[in-house]
């Protein structure tokens, strides 16, 4: 490992040591520092994962910067298995999420600290989004992406004319996950990119949520206009980190055997470009939150957690998880 990531990882810029890795732009400079699990290494297993330091002192695990839906990435090597494959997959998630977040976030250090700077995007004050208080910044209830379509999205959808921030981020993360490809999504994400009072739900809409459909001409230039014109930097940066990122269709392709399970050492990768979640979770063995807003568990058909032919117990994220049925066969498992 240590002899293909590292002389990888200083072809694309970096500088460092084989735990600690840096760019630096001037005096200033982003890292990526791995995490071992000590645990697992009597076992003869080694499992580890990325944190990404991309702006000030702001970082996040690699897997936080990857589309929608969220999980944790832990790659995992057993003595004795071939490390190419992992190396490989480890250079791809440097290249496509890590690289585009630093970068990102060492574009303009000294402008967003500038006082005579002023933004034609401004935003009033709002609570802040874990008080799940009112905020008034639900989108219109006329909008046409509200209109129920007969399909599970639909709740979700009407959740993002909450007045809460909270259960307008756990929809638009719903609606991003799992129904991308429904027409409404697209728009819905936009607007609320564009008029979103809460600072991370449009943070998360740039950063999390846009980002494989960021080549589309409408999804750009909504992306520039926040990394130019939005007053919160953390908005800036995301939008500036989804210009940044290639999640065309073909790239994804090309990367979809890399960012896979291969030759029996597991990649915990929170979304592989193009496949259905369901699909996802069954290659990669993931397991997703279950007990958060509307997301199901792995292995669930979308909107549906118990089993057999119970009734559908999709969390409501206005009162939270409704209880399941006993013995219900789609429990959330463990996170590994």
């Amino acid at each position: 490992m240590r002899g293909q990531v590292a002389p990888a990882l200083r072809v694309l810029g970096f500088t460092g040591t084989s735990r600690v890795f840096r760019i630096r732009r001037g005096g200033q400079y982003g890292e990526i520092r791995w995490q071992k699990n000590a645990r697992q290494i009597r076992r003869q297993l080694l499992r580890f994962t990325g944190n990404v330091f991309y702006w000030w002192e702001n970082d996040t695990r690699i897997g936080a910067l990857m589309p929608e839906p969220e999980t944790d990435v832990w790659w995992e090597l057993a003595g004795g298995q071939p490390s190419v494959p992992v190396g490989d997959s480890v250079i791809a998630a440097v290249r496509r999420y890590a690289l585009p977040a630093i970068l990102a976030g060492l574009e303009e250090l000294d402008r967003s600290e500038d006082p005579g700077v002023r933004w034609a995007r401004v935003f009033r004050p709002v609570p802040e989004i874990s008080a799940r208080l009112p905020d008034g910044g639900g989108a219109d209830r006329t909008a046409w992406y509200l209109r129920p379509a007969g399909s599970e999205a639909d709740e979700p959808f009407a959740e993002l004319a909450s007045d809460i921030a909270l259960f307008r981020l756990d929809a638009a993360r719903y609606v991003a996950g799992y129904a991308l490809s429904d027409p409404r999504t697209v728009p819905a994400l936009l607007d609320r990119l564009e008029r979103d009072p809460s600072p991370v739900v449009r943070k998360m809409a740039a950063s999390r949520m846009l980002t494989p459909v960021a080549y589309d001409t409408r999804v750009r230039a909504a992306l520039q206009a926040a990394a130019t014109s939005d007053h919160d930097p953390m908005v800036r940066w995301a939008a500036r980190y989804a210009l940044r990122v290639d999640l065309r269709p073909g790239a994804g392709q090309r990367l979809r055997g890399v960012l896979s399970r291969v030759s029996g050492s597991m990649v915990t990768t929170s979304r592989v470009h193009r496949l259905a979640p369901a699909d996802v979770h069954a290659q990669l063995g993931t397991v997703m939150p279950a007990a958060r807003g509307f997301l199901p568990p792995p292995g669930c058909p979308e909107g549906r957690q118990g089993g057999g032919s119970g009734p559908v117990t999709r969390p409501s994220a206005r009162r939270g998880p409704r209880p399941r049925r006993r013995g219900a066969a789609c429990s959330p498992g463990r996170p590994r």
